[in-house]
């Protein structure tokens, strides 16, 4: 293995151990999904909530098609309710930074990423859809822009529902 691409894997590997690390305040019961996505690209979605607003998400994914090769990202979000159309603690616009590591055909690449996205969380079932748009401004080896679009589905471990008011 080359000296680089292991650099490239350590530093891959980081970023989806990143999201892992247990946070101090978690208020939606430390819930943690993992599921699939489909799209560009498609593999494994995780997710680790931090709070009522804020998670923490990773993907171990592939790309087929024009530009083949495995991904792995990380980002963490920011979760509103509060726009028209969304039902208050079910469904959620997020948007976040965060970044990814892709290993192509010819070379490897770092970027950084903004997702956008809403999800909807099953009032019955410990279960999550979403949607997400993702700009990823690349910076290594070269400076490109590229758009990761999927769709996908979490099961949860622990409660989605946030605690009770009182």
């Amino acid at each position: 293995m080359k000296r680089s691409n292991f650099f490239y894997f350590l530093g891959g590997a980081l970023l989806v151990a990143f999201f892992l690390i247990e946070p101090a305040a978690a208020q939606r019961r430390n819930a943690f999904g993992i599921g699939a996505m489909i799209g560009g690209p498609s593999g494994l979605s995780l997710k680790k909530w931090t709070s009522n607003s804020t998670a923490i998400d990773g993907g171990a994914a592939w790309s087929i098609g024009k530009d083949p090769g495995i991904q792995v990202h990380a980002d963490y979000l920011f979760h509103r309710s509060d726009f028209e159309g969304l039902i208050e603690d079910r469904s959620f616009a997020y948007y976040g930074i965060g970044g990814r590591m892709k290993w192509g055909e010819e070379d490897a690449r770092i970027g950084v990423r903004i997702p956008l996205g809403v999800a909807y969380h099953f009032p019955d079932a410990p279960l999550d859809a979403f949607f997400e748009v993702v700009p990823v401004f690349d910076f290594l080896p070269e400076s490109q822009l590229v758009i990761n679009l999927s769709i996908g589905m979490r099961y949860y471990f622990q409660s989605l529902n946030p605690p009770k008011r009182r």
